[in-house]
């Protein structure tokens, strides 16, 4: 029977703990962002100490570390985007993600030790722009969500790419994040790591009643695990940079067991459950099965965190003191300091349980199992609640409890470099070198009682390379008169090396992108106005007029004549072309 490879396993860390977290839950990988260049700009992001130290921690456990640098680039950020691009090659960071071309182009000259990976936000859903990537450099695309799964690993396989691909976290309503939205009404641009969230406002329709017509549920595609083992996709990606460590874990965890297959199914639900009461909007497919209906993709009765629900409100009562409880029979274990939340029209009520009893005995507790009809006490500030009103879990302090993250050791933390080293043994000296440093120790050194243990014991010695930052990867021996090496001098040079192959050497200055102005080029200050058309004849739209850009809306059946026609009308440099999507 054939092995089945499973794909790698790919989670956020917007912060170092979130990248700990998803690697003691199974992550395979991880993707960050830079304390710049990042399309999550609000996340905590990663300065060049933690990177350092959290690349090693990986490259220490065989997993591996992407960095995002992909926002759009002004000409006046290339001096320092140089500098990053540097250090990411000289720690050997596993990939760069990247949506800007000129940035890939780039990188493939002047940084050709970076991987490449295609952002989303590059939109590719065709083999055609996988090719045409594969051709820039790039060795992964990550494909538009709007594909299906199917679809996009057999792009993969016919452009000889690897595919990854989203599988659980939040959703943009634009394609593939290429929004304006947030640029043009809050001059916040997501394309530049500063998204507003637009799409998560209320909007209300003439006539109508508030609601979010453009809040995405979150994809969730955990019930496709089986599958997904065997698509022949290489990387399968957890959005949510944003969140914190606690959900990273979570996530990580449930898809780690889900891909696996080492849960039976009520305990890998049990899972599910459990991450809704950390974050959870309404799930979604997305379009990984196909078209789908707006109603499956689109949440429009609220926003945010919804938790799991558990119960309905039975009732509310008031005590002698004029404290409300609410009662109903809980479907989860709950105690003190969980998070309720009551599904409202509108707005929903959530509140923290600061006092909580068993509703038969109304004895005060600290805890009550799964399957009890509990009461716990309203704040002021809740209002009423209709009976029925539907009761989620938002908080658990039991699934807080199960997720510890332990710390690092100090060792993990750092990167070991590789020593390829020579010893050689002379009369009247003892040489260590490799990787362009050399260190001699003077010394008589006489005949060894056994020369054939000479190299195991330069060996045991040299070992503890690991102190100073490196790790002996092959040793050469040369000693043709059968000398005696003294531990003390092996120790000796094994520090004096290392202290010369530590000693930083400064990064080159790699070369500007071809063609790069020298300075940032001023804007006209003339008036200019663009216009998309249908694929009409030119002269009945510009009216002897030519705008700074004509877009031609095409479609199948746009015939070659009027597309000759614009072409004859509008200079090449201000025409676009819009392809049909469908």
């Amino acid at each position: 029977m054939a092995t089945v490879t499973l794909p790698e396993l790919l989670a956020p860390a917007g912060s170092f703990e979130s990248a700990l977290a998803a690697f003691a839950y199974g992550a395979d990988a991880v993707y960050l962002g830079l304390s710049r260049f990042s399309a999550r700009a609000d996340a905590a992001n990663f300065a060049e100490p933690e990177l350092r130290q959290i690349v090693a921690y990986a490259h220490n456990k065989g997993r591996k570390v992407y960095v995002t640098l992909n926002t759009l680039l002004e000409t006046r950020e290339l001096p320092e985007l140089a500098d990053s691009l540097a250090l990411l090659e000289e720690l050997a960071v596993d990939g760069a993600i990247v949506q800007d071309l000129g940035l890939a182009a780039w990188v493939r000259r002047a940084f050709p030790r970076l991987p490449l990976h295609a952002s989303t936000q590059l939109a590719c859903t065709s083999l055609a722009g996988a090719r045409a990537l594969k051709e820039l450099g790039f060795v992964r695309v990550v494909t538009a969500r709007e594909l299906g799964l199917a679809e996009a690993a057999e792009i993969g396989r016919r452009a000889g790419l690897e595919i990854e691909v989203f599988i659980h976290g939040a959703l943009c309503y634009s394609l593939s994040g290429l929004c304006l939205y947030s640029s043009l009404t809050t001059g916040r641009s997501g394309n530049r790591g500063r998204c507003a969230y637009c799409c998560r406002q209320p909007f209300t329709p003439e006539g109508g009643e508030a609601c979010h017509p453009f809040s995405m549920r979150d994809l969730a595609l955990l019930d496709e695990a089986p599958r997904l083992r065997g698509l022949g996709l290489a990387s399968l990606k957890i959005e949510g940079r944003m969140k914190n460590p606690l959900y990273v874990a979570a996530v990580t965890d449930l898809y780690r067991h889900a891909l696996d297959g080492d849960l039976p199914a009520d305990a890998l639900r049990a899972k599910a459950d459990d991450l809704r009461t950390i974050f959870s909007r309404p799930w979604t497919h997305l379009y990984a099965d196909g078209p789908a209906a707006p109603e499956r993709i689109i949440d429009a009765r609220s926003v945010g965190h919804r938790g799991q629900p558990i119960g309905t409100v039975l009732r509310v009562v008031r005590d002698v003191d004029g404290l409300r409880w609410m009662a109903f029979d809980t479907a989860r274990a709950i105690e003190r300091h969980d998070g309720l939340q009551v599904d409202l029209p509108g707005r929903p009520a959530g509140f923290a349980v600061d006092r909580l009893r068993d509703a038969r005995t109304k004895r005060p507790v600290i805890a009550l199992p799964a399957g009890t009809r509990v009461e716990v006490a309203l704040p002021r500030e809740v209002g009423e609640l209709p009976r029925g009103a539907t009761v989620c879990h938002a908080a658990s302090q039991a699934v807080r409890r199960s997720f510890p993250v332990p710390r690092p050791r100090a060792a993990e933390l750092r990167l070991l470099r590789p020593a390829d080293l020579t010893l050689t043994l002379a009369p009247d000296a003892l040489t260590l070198a490799g990787g362009g440093h050399a260190v001699r120790v003077p010394a008589t050194l006489g005949p060894a009682k056994n020369p054939a243990g000479t190299r195991a014991a330069a060996e045991r010695h040299l070992a503890r390379l690991g102190e100073d930052g490196f790790f002996l990867r092959s040793l050469a021996v040369e000693d043709p008169q059968g000398l005696f090496a003294p531990p003390s001098l092996l120790n000796a040079a094994r520090r004096d090396w290392a202290a010369l192959a530590a000693q930083p050497t400064p990064r080159p200055t790699p070369p500007p992108p071809e063609g790069a102005p020298q300075g940032i080029v001023r804007a006209s200050a003339e008036a200019a106005w663009s216009v998309k058309v249908a694929a009409c004849q030119p002269t009945s739209v510009l009216g002897g007029e030519t705008p700074r850009e004509v877009v031609v809306a095409l479609t199948a059946d746009t015939p070659e004549e009027a597309l000759a026609a614009w072409l004859g009308a509008v200079p090449r440099d201000r025409l676009r072309l819009a392809l049909p999507v469908a």
